[in-house]
Formats: structure tokens, C-alpha cells, sequence
């Protein structure tokens, strides 16, 4: 008798519950009436006229083993450089390299390879899925002119900051 009765309190419990969240169907909330106003995007008393952003890989864009053109345009300073445009912050540019396969040419000798694509279960390059790749950076005969905001520069370390083969080490890194 006495496990009947539990059996049967917990079942009246679980009626119960089922009944009061069944009153709230989707139905019964009008969600026109419900209207979000976002405020203006205003920059306050900060000054976004001029940024620049100085950093190692994550700050140039370089993804999947590779700086190429859709990594630097994901990279973290041009996010910030539109959303800062939206406040009135000046143009932001960035040396872009040639192409979305990446890798680096010197002379039209390949010294870095093109980026890392998914595989299926792992990582492959990019030319074990398309063939070969033709990489058409060329550190050497690219010459982009500055000024540039982004500074960003795989590798870089801080000392670099303070070095007098800064402008020399960056070309290297095709990012200068």
C-alpha cells in the first residue's frame, strides 16, 4: 500500500509539472510587441582617427599555416578597424599578399608553403586536395606602399621592436 501511494505522488508530481510548462507555448509570447532600440554607436571622447596595430601572426592573419588574403582580412585589427570606421576612424590598411593559397615566393623560389585545408580527419595542404599551386607572393619583386596600419608580422618577437633590421626582418615576413 505504501509504494502505491508514492508511486502515485510521484505521478501526480510529473502530471503537474507537465501541465504548467505546457502553458507555455510559443504562441503565447507576441513577439512583435517585444522591440529592442540599440543605441548609437558614438566613440564618446576616444580619438579612432589613427590605429595601428603592431603584433606577431594572430595580429597579421595568418591562419591555417599561411598569411593569405581572407586570414589577413579575419585578422583581429581590421575587425577592430571596422567597427571603428563606424565611429569615425580613418581608412585602415594593411599590405595584403597576391592570393587565398599563401605561401611565399623569393625570386620565384617557393620558401614558404600554401596553407593548411581540412582533410577530412586532420589538416592536409592545400596541394594534396587541388594539385599544385603556383605560390604568386614574391617577397622580393612585391613592393606595397605605406604607410600601412596593421603591422603585424609572424614571428615577431618584442626585441624586434627595438632592432635596426625591423624594416629588413618584416619584407622577409612579406608583411612590411
Amino acid at each position: 500500500m505504501k509504494k502505491t501511494i508514492i508511486n502515485s505522488k510521484y505521478i501526480w508530481l510529473l502530471s503537474a509539472l507537465i501541465g504548467f510548462t505546457n502553458c507555455n507555448d510559443i504562441e503565447d509570447v507576441n513577439r512583435d510587441e517585444v522591440a529592442i532600440t540599440l543605441p548609437d554607436v558614438t566613440s564618446g571622447s576616444a580619438d579612432f582617427s589613427n590605429y595601428v596595430s603592431l603584433g606577431a601572426s594572430f595580429t597579421a592573419g595568418y591562419t591555417d599555416g599561411a598569411v593569405f588574403i581572407a586570414g589577413q582580412n579575419n585578422s583581429f585589427p581590421n575587425i577592430l578597424a571596422n567597427h571603428f570606421a563606424s565611429t569615425g576612424g580613418n581608412t585602415f590598411t594593411q599590405p595584403l599578399v597576391s592570393d587565398n593559397f599563401g605561401g611565399l615566393a623569393a625570386n620565384g623560389s617557393r620558401i614558404a608553403d600554401p596553407r593548411l585545408v581540412f582533410g577530412g580527419a586532420t589538416p592536409v595542404p592545400l596541394e594534396s586536395l587541388i594539385g599544385p599551386v603556383t605560390v604568386t607572393t614574391d617577397i622580393v619583386l612585391n613592393n606595397p606602399t605605406g604607410p600601412f596600419n596593421n603591422m603585424g608580422v609572424p614571428g615577431a618577437k618584442s626585441f624586434h621592436l627595438l632592432s635596426d633590421n625591423l624594416w629588413k626582418y618584416c619584407r622577409c615576413r612579406l608583411l612590411c
